[in-house]
């Protein structure tokens, strides 16, 4: 079992049934949980679901182009942001 501070994540990303939890460091961290799973184990004022595919730490994003529709996190990880979720991202923003 390991124990995380949200500081630590920098995003998570779906792979079926399975999920990477990517921290600082190039660290990763692989969980037998799926994405909406482990969506509900974050705290919300930290964490948001881009995409059907990722969640990522909003206190580590970077940029944000928005014509490209991509957020560039500390990391310079580009992590696409759906077109279903821009708005209410832009909200939490």
């Amino acid at each position: 079992m390991v124990f995380l501070e949200p500081k630590e994540i920098l995003f998570v990303a779906s792979d079926g049934n399975y999920c990477t939890i990517h921290l600082e460091k190039n660290k990763k961290l692989v969980v037998t949980k799926k994405l909406k799973e482990v969506n509900e184990l974050l705290p919300e004022e930290h964490f948001f679901r881009i995409h059907n595919s990722f969640i990522i730490n909003l206190h580590k994003i970077k940029e944000f182009l928005k014509t490209d529709g991509y957020v560039i996190l500390e990391n310079n990880h580009k992590i696409p942001v759906s077109r279903q979720k821009k708005s209410a991202f832009l909200e939490k923003l």
